[in-house]
């Protein structure tokens, strides 16, 4: 067959492609507006997807980057519709208008948009540089591989009263939430995103965040208080210490079922709104850590950030907080969406704007 395109002069190659990139726009626009809809209706969540986020990576494969760049390019364009015109016309891109996104108002956003059609990203960055004072705030988590075998981490372990003998073994559940617990580094994913756990965890992980000064003393007072434990100080032992002593006591995979016990013994009585430990860890175990949500197609949602226990009856109604079997663990998006169904939009949304 040969390739067709051979067979063009190289004038018609300009224009055939012009007219490509001018549907590609229309494409985007597109799929821009679906998106919205989507959004909107939470249809994602119905569908028994933890956010639209999860959609764009789980179902129609996009990278996290471009899920990321996708999604807040939506929500602006929902916001302010002024973008799909821009988009369509090519003075601004998805990722551009990612970039400006944050930082389109009511009162600027016709202003910005005009001052970064048609500029490059660079441009658009340095443009809204002058209204971020400091330091960009941009978290990444990059995978570097392997560590060397002379290198390899100290354990971290609890700073204050155990050993390393004593460290547990990281649970399945943490080795698997480690990979792709953030987007590639080019990117930031929207904040409802739980990328789907990875096959196995890199050995090294470079972290980059930025912080304030309180942030910093904090540190430095930690650094100084375990400094017989650890002498050299490393970022990695101080901080990984002191989430394994956090974790210790907020993660209910790794709570003594003693301490879980004495908690729920001092609960109030009755049937009270609060669920008692030992039952919450009944539901945890029960539950495998994860989002239960099923959707109509039968989808599980899965989702392991962000969970929380849900009564089937809700508590208002009558359901029983000390019953397991009135308990599930639900991500907040389906947790939300539950609550949308037995109490209606309206009472939910004034809930969350409060008195």
């Amino acid at each position: 067959m040969g390739n067709p395109l051979a067979r063009l002069t190289d004038e018609e190659l300009f224009v055939s492609l012009r007219i490509l990139v001018v549907t590609e726009r229309r494409r985007t626009v597109d799929i821009l507006k679906h998106l919205a809809e989507l959004d909107l209706r939470r249809a994602a969540e119905k569908r028994g997807f933890p956010s639209l986020f999860e959609y764009c990576v789980r179902d129609l494969r996009y990278p996290h980057g471009a899920a990321a760049r996708l999604i807040h390019t939506t929500r602006a364009a929902a916001k302010f519709p002024v973008l799909y015109r821009v988009v369509e016309r090519g003075l601004l891109s998805v990722s551009t208008v990612s970039i400006l996104a944050p930082h389109l108002k009511w009162n600027n956003h016709r202003k910005l948009i005009r001052e970064a059609s048609g500029r490059s990203a660079r441009d658009i960055e340095a443009l809204v540089a002058r209204l971020t004072p400091g330091p960009p705030r941009v978290e990444r988590i990059r995978f570097v591989g392997a560590a060397p075998a002379s290198a390899a981490p100290p354990p971290a372990h609890d700073m204050f009263s155990r050993g390393p003998e004593e460290r547990p073994e990281p649970s399945p559940a943490a080795a698997e939430s480690l990979v792709d617990a953030a987007p590639p580094a080019d990117s930031t994913a929207p904040a409802d995103s739980t990328p789907p756990p990875p096959a196995s965890a890199p050995a090294r992980v470079e972290f980059t965040f930025y912080a304030d000064a309180r942030v910093w003393l904090d540190f430095q007072r930690l650094k100084e208080l375990t400094r017989s434990r650890w002498p050299s100080g490393r970022v990695e032992e101080v901080i990984g210490g002191a989430l394994e002593f956090m974790l210790e006591r907020v993660d209910p995979e790794r709570r003594k079922p003693a301490r879980a016990a004495g908690e729920a013994a001092a609960g109030a009585p009755g049937n009270s709104r609060r669920i008692p430990s030992s039952v919450s860890a009944i539901v945890w175990r029960r539950d495998k850590g994860r989002c239960v949500y099923r959707a109509e197609t039968g989808r599980e949602c899965g989702a392991r950030a962000g969970l929380e226990i849900d009564h089937i009856v809700p508590w208002a109604l009558g359901g029983r907080s000390d019953k397991p079997g009135n308990l599930r663990l639900l991500c907040r998006s389906h947790n939300q969406l539950e609550a949308r169904r037995l109490f209606g939009d309206a009472k939910i949304d004034a809930a969350i704007r409060g008195p």
